[in-house]
């Protein structure tokens, strides 16, 4: 969030690329979008695959609902007239030609992955296994 909701609030969305069709093959974009759908933002959802529209804006990239944007299956191949996408319409033959030939980007290695929830649980385990243990003994010492 890059401006509070008081004011409309706007994202900024970093997003990894695999395929560039127009600009800069860069492994990261930042994206900038409003909060709201009633502001026109467009909503990202971390993970998934997006073609993205984009016009530039002060010093970087922005988007909006009505760019055109895309969702797209899971993947990192370039687009094809298959993949069902969710958004403003199907890929057609004329937007693949119009968006010319795809710059594969090297991302480099995908980031770690967030263990946190992994952690939180095994913690939790060890200490209700530790909590049962000394429960057993406890209730063995009363006998």
């Amino acid at each position: 969030m890059d401006e509070p909701m008081l004011n409309g609030g706007a994202v900024t969305a970093r997003l990894r690329g695999d395929h560039v069709y127009k600009g800069t093959p860069n492994a990261e974009v930042e994206v900038f979008t409003e909060a709201q759908g009633a502001a026109c933002g467009y909503e990202f959802v971390k993970g998934a695959r997006y073609l993205v529209f984009a016009r530039t804006r002060d010093s970087g990239l922005a988007t909006t609902m009505c760019s055109g944007n895309r969702r797209l299956p899971a993947g990192d191949h370039p687009l094809r007239l298959s993949d069902r996408t969710q958004g403003m319409g199907p890929l057609t033959p004329e937007l693949i030609t119009a968006l010319g030939t795809p710059v594969r980007v090297d991302a480099g290695p995908a980031p770690a992955p967030d263990r946190t929830g992994v952690t939180v649980i095994a913690v939790l385990a060890a200490a209700i296994v530790l909590a049962g243990a000394t429960w057993v003994r406890r209730r063995a010492r009363a006998r």
